[in-house]
């Protein structure tokens, strides 16, 4: 069980974040590879489009209504027991979508499952704070993602080929189930927290409330509208992709699962990268600017090359400007004079954002398919979105500029409104 602690051995760090990163790995795994599973499991339900939609969306009905009032109040509660408890959710939930004899239980397993993983938002980001120094954070979050990428990307790889050795869908989802039970379970045995004498000082310093807090600043809002309108098409083609990639590019399933497992790996390294290496850590404005041009042509690219060889290319190149996520997150925690519970509200904040964009896309091409029977012109329909990051990278970098130059000109004056 978990104890506090003063100062904990360094190497313990990356014990602690292992555990939570391979428990919040399995919590997106179980969310994210539906799309590999939704051919059987629309054939064996006999969803229609928008139903299909709805199963995409559903994961995230629960975090819109309940992800910053959830993580607000449990910013009060011990992070190692908060997030053992989220991580068994991820698992039984799964359990119960790979039982589920109907549309409506695999609705319920599918929002379960959500609102579990949103849970997590605060313990892990009062976690990671606990055991990373300031100055470490950007390292910190570049290990955590790049490990959940790889971990990801292996799963979408193996996932075809599970469907064959295993038989069903419904197997499939029993083992992620009993993988995330498992991640509790290590979680449980190797989870800790650690409290030094500047995490308790800046704790204290929390007097008002942290959501009245964190919204005051503005460059929060412009960063959600980014990772929101983002979202939009990240989610679409994870759903919906592998369908058109099999009835509409003709490639098979295990090509399919490749085409993320590709994106996920070589997104591991380069979110690691972004954040680690300080060329990257100075310019994050213009990292978000050429992420939303690279991704927008990414996306096209995977509707209409159907050559595998050249197909194959564009999750390479989706996988490199997958780095619009952990810049934007990494920012939460440079807002100036940010606290730990305004961190771990921010960071509930922007998952908000990114869960609302993944519940318009799937919604989106669902009804755009019902209606028109063209599965790439609803896909289609999202692939621009990420061109946001264009104008959200240039009103940050505005003010940014506008932020530094009142700090010279006035340097005892704090500013909390950028």
């Amino acid at each position: 069980m978990a104890t506090y602690k003063e100062e904990s051995p360094t190497t313990n760090r990356w014990i602690v974040i292992g555990a939570l990163t391979s428990g919040v790995a399995t919590a997106l795994t179980s969310i994210f590879f539906i799309g590999l599973l939704l051919p059987d499991i629309s054939e064996e339900l006999d969803l229609s489009p928008s139903e299909q939609g709805w199963l995409g969306a559903s994961v995230v009905f629960g975090n819109l209504i309940l992800a910053i009032p959830l993580n607000l109040w449990l910013t009060r509660y011990r992070p190692w027991r908060v997030a053992a408890v989220t991580f068994l959710g991820v698992g039984a939930f799964t359990l119960l979508q790979g039982w589920s004899p109907n549309f409506a239980i695999l609705i319920v397993g599918r929002v379960g499952l959500g609102i579990s993983f949103i849970a997590n938002q605060a313990p892990r980001a009062m976690i990671i704070q606990q055991w990373s120094p300031p100055g470490r954070l950007p390292l910190t979050q570049g290990v955590v993602f790049g490990t959940i990428n790889f971990m990801m990307g292996t799963a979408y790889f193996v996932t075809p080929y599970l469907l064959e050795v295993l038989g069903s869908w419904r197997n499939v989802l029993y083992l992620i189930g009993g993988i995330g039970m498992a991640t509790s379970v290590v979680w449980m045995i190797f989870g800790d927290e650690r409290e030094t004498s500047e995490f308790r000082k800046r704790m204290e310093a929390q007097v008002e409330n942290p959501l009245l807090s964190i919204l005051k600043y503005k460059q929060l809002w412009i960063m959600a509208l980014g990772m929101s309108v983002s979202g939009v098409a990240s989610s679409a083609f994870e759903i919906f992709w592998p369908t058109f990639a099999t009835e509409g590019l003709g490639v098979s399933l295990a090509v399919a699962g490749a085409t993320f497992g590709i994106m996920q790996l070589v997104a591991s390294p380069t979110v690691f990268l972004v954040n680690a290496l300080p060329a990257f850590a100075r310019r994050q404005t213009l990292v978000l600017a050429v992420t939303g041009f690279v991704t927008m042509g990414a996306n096209l690219g995977l509707l209409f090359v159907a050559t595998v060889p050249l197909l194959l290319i564009f999750p390479v190149i989706r996988g490199l400007s997958s780095v619009y996520f952990p810049v934007l997150m990494i920012m939460v925690y440079q807002l100036p004079g940010i606290r730990p519970r305004e961190a771990a509200v921010g960071v509930a904040f922007m998952q908000t954002s990114i869960w609302l964009g993944a519940a318009v896309g799937p919604l989106l091409v669902g009804f755009i398919q019902e209606g028109t029977g063209d599965l790439r012109l609803a896909l289609m329909s999202t692939a621009f979105t990420p061109l946001i990051l264009v104008l959200v990278a240039a009103i940050i970098h505005g003010m940014r500029s506008k932020q530094t130059q009142t700090a010279v000109a006035v340097p005892s004056r704090p500013c909390r409104g950028a």
